[in-house]
């Protein structure tokens, strides 16, 4: 048994999160670009680009990898990759083959762009990228806006464009949707919400966090609690008038406290957030990552054991989401 004073395990480790946007790229500047630092040695065949929506019939872009210069992405190549033209013909994630791979080496800086071709977009024929969720994970770093002009940037986010290796790896995750969260209330559907989740070591739990988004005056009564796959309740922590005081809706991690629990190494659990007080769904609402393969949830903390889980109403039936990454963690104080 060691004592660790008191650790947060798992995604909601991360305590951030900030609502998905979009950026238009309908003229000939505007240009995205994802900064990377290669995760490994090996070859870039592909690069993948997540499109929010397609408006009229957008003329072909660039797609490629490209090196950095005082810390913007250039148009020049990077490790002897040649780009794409590319015609995106709909909404969704795309799997574009480079003109040529490119060689990577552990710890490389370089971007993923997407910059206009030889026929420049307009304000009726182009592309709508989402511009990434917030986690305030360094190694996510994403930029957008005119590449002729300025660059601006967005730290620690997930964004709309990974590279993918000849072993078919994808790094970094995708962001594939601008609805990150799930409102739950009493006798709704769904009632609760949270992590179905195990650890790959045997610890004492004594609370947890979770990512919430509150507005208006509201107050309530909810449950936080830990569940075997039995659905018996394990620990819990009831809160009483929990009121939500911010007259605009603001995102916060929340942390709350519980009787000790020893978790067991490899067993499953649900972590479950359930209000107690009808009525008051917009004040109960919790967030999620949505990512666009179950094996990107491995690049977010101890992601690969934690996904997304709920249940409506009257029933103790959970359904869970494989591409959505939960906003909560456990605070830990013993590891065995």
């Amino acid at each position: 048994m060691v004592s660790v004073g008191q650790i947060i395990w798992g995604p909601g480790g991360l305590h951030h999160v900030n609502l998905n946007s979009t950026h238009d790229l309908n003229d000939a500047d505007n240009s995205d670009a994802v900064t990377i630092l290669a995760p490994k040695t090996g070859t870039i065949t592909h690069v993948r680009v997540s499109v929010a929506s397609i408006t009229g019939d957008p003329p072909a872009y660039n797609v490629g990898l490209v090196l950095m210069s005082l810390g913007n992405p250039t148009v020049n190549a990077y490790g002897g990759s040649l780009p794409a033209s590319y015609d995106f013909g709909a909404a969704g994630v795309h799997r574009i083959a480079l003109a040529n791979p490119a060689a990577a080496n552990l710890g490389d800086l370089f971007a993923v762009r997407v910059w206009p071709g030889g026929i420049a977009p307009d304000a009726l024929n182009f592309i709508r990228l989402f511009t990434g969720v917030r986690t305030d994970a360094p190694h996510f770093r994403w930029r957008d806006n005119s590449f002729s002009v300025i660059w601006s940037y967005l730290r620690g986010m997930v964004g709309p464009m990974a590279v993918e290796y000849d072993d078919g790896s994808v790094y970094p995750p995708i962001v594939t949707s601008t609805i990150l969260s799930q409102q739950y209330e009493t006798a709704g559907n769904p009632e609760e919400v949270g992590a179905l989740f195990s650890l790959p070591f045997s610890a004492t739990c004594i609370g947890c966090v979770g990512g919430e988004l509150n507005g208006g005056l509201v107050s309530c009564d909810w449950r936080a609690r830990i569940l075997d796959l039995a659905n018996n309740e394990l620990t819990a922590l009831a809160v009483n008038q929990w009121v939500y005081t911010v007259v605009t809706a603001a995102r916060e991690m929340l942390t709350l406290y519980w009787p000790a629990i020893d978790l067991v190494a490899g067993t499953q659990y649900r972590l479950g957030w359930r209000a107690l007080t009808a009525g008051v769904g917009a004040g109960n609402t919790s967030f999620y990552y949505p990512v666009e393969a179950a094996a990107q949830r491995a690049y977010f903390p101890s992601g690969d054991l934690w996904q997304w889980t709920q249940r409506n109403a009257g029933a103790f039936v959970w359904v869970e989401d494989p591409l959505k990454v939960p906003v909560f963690g456990l605070i830990l104080s013993e590891l065995r």
